[in-house]
């Protein structure tokens, strides 16, 4: 038998990351809960929004850096890194906070 590589480990990490994430959305805003999925192919949290829009919460990497972060369809810039020892429930809040203000109606 042999033993699982160190990305075998690391895949299997993110997706229960990723499935911690959605369950802390999902129950601390039950409405969320349907647009709310695990992509178990990528290991990533997407939020889906009107017009084909989408939050995405995912481990983002660049070489030896690596660490999950909340991308928006609204980034106009490269994504950036979030701490590298940020929680699941701060992922949650953040990605939460992001679906209020792009949803939120304008102010008149």
């Amino acid at each position: 038998m042999s033993l699982p590589t160190a990305d075998m480990i690391t895949g299997i990490s993110d997706l229960c990351l990723a499935h911690k994430i959605e369950q802390l959305i999902t129950t601390s805003r039950p409405d969320l809960a349907e647009l709310t999925e695990v992509d178990d192919a990528h290991a990533w949290v997407r939020m889906r929004l009107t017009g084909g829009r989408s939050i995405i919460c995912g481990r983002l990497r660049d070489n030896a850096l690596t660490a999950w972060t909340v991308m928006t369809p609204d980034l106009t810039d490269a994504p950036t890194f979030g701490r590298a020892d940020e929680s699941a429930e701060s992922l949650a809040r953040r990605v939460i906070r992001e679906h209020d203000r792009l949803t939120a109606a304008p102010e008149r």
